[in-house]
Order: structure tokens, then sequence, then C-alpha cells
């Protein structure tokens, strides 16, 4: 050991000996204000917390979030039993789910007109490109301004245009009409109950569409499914003022376990549903990681006790070898905590 860390260590002994009762008195302040601090700290599982906010991408995508929301929510899964039994179990989650005000309308189970309404056309910009086309370009602007009134009023537009022969038809195009013509219509008239505020139907699917890559999550009532169409999908989207585990998700997830519960009372034995989801998978995490401190800090005492009475063979010697290691403990614990918060 170098001579001047040999002399600091010479110094702390020898000013604990010529000051033992001053140096008791500090050493037993510093324990109960380190004691103190540590109940505060807490167990964070947030995957932003883990870069600085000062970073430019980092201060982004929390700006992003901010004004959208995370894209990170509670899912729940329904399997077992028929198709028919997972839809009416869907059903009641669902309205278990919306009578909390944080879920009103913010849980999607299955697509209806009116859901589709809103979106249909924004989902497909290349038909917005095509509609802009064929509608010699200057009306895209002021028709897409109207929103999905000034939409299907240009699409009706081109519709008339086509079968009066004053718009071309593409190649091959007959073949598909009567099918295309019974989509429309069913269309049109989804649209027009959406537009005077009426109730909505059921949607149901056309056999091609539901063939089709695209509807590969949807069953033929419209409910959202598995790619497999072996379990029913309940997306829920509420808002989330953060995703640390303890104060933000904790809340939301119990939430929805709680509504699954509820719903699930009456239904068929067969049929089971999970609630998963990054904020799930982030409070169980926080739990197991919680569970596991504490078995691990007790084993490890357990350990360290027993080793000292086996190793000194004397009670007295051993409180004597633990004190100081207890009391560093508590100290770097008080200092974490005035230092990490």
């Amino acid at each position: 050991m170098p001579r001047s860390v040999h002399g600091l260590f010479e110094g702390v002994g020898a000013l604990a000996l010529r000051r033992r009762r001053l140096v008791l008195a500090v050493a037993l302040v510093l324990s109960a204000l380190a004691a103190a601090l540590i109940p505060r700290i807490e167990i964070s599982t947030s995957r932003y917390g883990l870069v600085s906010k000062d970073n430019p991408y980092q201060r982004r995508l929390l700006a992003f979030f901010e004004r959208f929301g995370s894209p990170d929510t509670p899912v729940v899964v329904v399997t077992g039993g028929t198709p028919e039994k997972r839809r009416g179990a869907v059903d009641a989650i669902v309205a278990e789910l919306e009578k909390d005000e944080r879920f009103r309308s913010k849980v999607l189970a299955r697509l209806g007109p009116r859901d589709v309404a809103e979106i249909l056309l924004l989902q497909r910009p290349g038909a917005l490109a095509e509609l802009a086309r064929q509608g010699e370009g200057d009306t895209l602007r002021p028709a897409v301004e109207r929103g999905i009134v000034g939409l299907v009023t240009l699409a009706t537009d081109l519709l008339y245009a086509g079968l009066e022969g004053e718009a071309p038809a593409p190649p091959g195009a007959e073949a598909n009409m009567g099918q295309a013509f019974a989509v429309t219509t069913a269309l049109v008239t989804d649209f027009d109950a959406y537009l005077a505020g009426g109730p909505s139907r059921p949607l149901t699917l056309p056999a091609s569409f539901r063939a089709s890559p695209a509807a590969a999550g949807l069953d033929e009532q419209g409910y959202l499914q598995t790619a497999d169409g072996r379990a029913h999908v309940i997306q829920t989207v509420p808002e989330l003022p953060g995703d640390d585990a303890a104060k933000d998700l904790a809340p939301v997830v119990d939430a929805v376990r709680s509504a699954r519960d509820r719903a699930l009372v009456g239904e068929s034995p067969t049929v089971g549903a999970d609630v998963t989801g990054l904020p799930a998978l982030a409070v169980d995490e926080l739990g197991y990681i919680a569970q596991g401190l504490y078995v691990s800090s007790l084993v490890a005492t357990i350990g360290i006790v027993a080793f000292c009475l086996l190793f000194f063979r004397s009670l007295r010697k051993s409180i004597i070898a633990l004190t100081p290691l207890g009391l560093g403990v508590i100290w770097t614990l008080g200092a974490v905590y005035l230092i990490y918060g």
C-alpha cells in the first residue's frame, strides 16, 4: 500500500480513537439521514429514461410522444373456445372497458363502417394520387379540404363518368365490374349511414377481401384476430402520462385486467384472455425485479451472517465485523439517492 494511503488510514483511525464520541455521533446522524432516504429509492423500468433528455434524438422522441401519445399500449388476446364464443367474450370485455372514462372510444376490437369511413382513403395514398389524376389534379385539394364528404362526392362523379363512357376503364375491368359494383354499393351505403349519424350495422367483409393479405388480421365479421385466426385481439389506446411502470402504467394495466376479469365471469370457461403489450410486460417485469431484489438481499444477508459466525465462532465478533459493513451499505444507498435521484 502506498505510504500516502497508509498514512490517510492511520490518520482516520487516530481521529476515531481520539474523538470517539464525536465520530460515533456523526456516524449515527449520517446513518439516520441515509436510512431516511433509502425508502425513496424507486425501481424504474422506463425504456426512455436510459438516455438523457438533452440528447437531440431523445428530445424529438419525447416531443412526439407528448403530441401524439405513446405507441405502446395494453392489448388483450382472447383464446380458446369457438370463434363465436371468442367474439362474445370480446364484446363483453369491450363493454366493460368502455365503462371506464380512460378507455371510452379508445378500444378497437372490431372494424365497423364508422372506423372504415374515416381512414379508408388515407390508408391508400396511391388511390388518392390516382383520384387526383382522374379528377384532373385541381379537384383533389378542395375535395380533401371538405373531408370524407368531398372525397365521396369526387369518387361518385368519377364513377358516373366511367358508367357514361367519359372516363377510360383499365384493361380487364369488365370481368370484375359486377363484384366491384357490389362492394362499392355496400361501402356507399355504410358511408351514407355514417354521414347521416345513423347506427352502424356490422361490417361484412367480401370473401375476395378476406382472402387478401391485407385482411389477415380480420375475421369474416370484422373482428381483429391473429394472423392464424386462432385468437382474437382487443387493442386499447388510452392516454399514458409516461412509461414508468409503477407510476404511469400499473394503474392502466390493472384497470384492463379488472375489466377482463369482470367480463369473463359469465362467459364460457373454455375462453381465456391475457393482457399483453409493452405496458403489461413492464408492470410484470417490475414485480419480478422487486421480488428478486427482496429475495436476493435476504439470502445474501443470511449468508454473510452465517459465514461470519462460522469464521469467528463468536456472535460478538460477528456483530463487530458486520456493523461497519451495514453502515457502509446504508451510506452508499443514501449517496446513490442524492446523486442519481
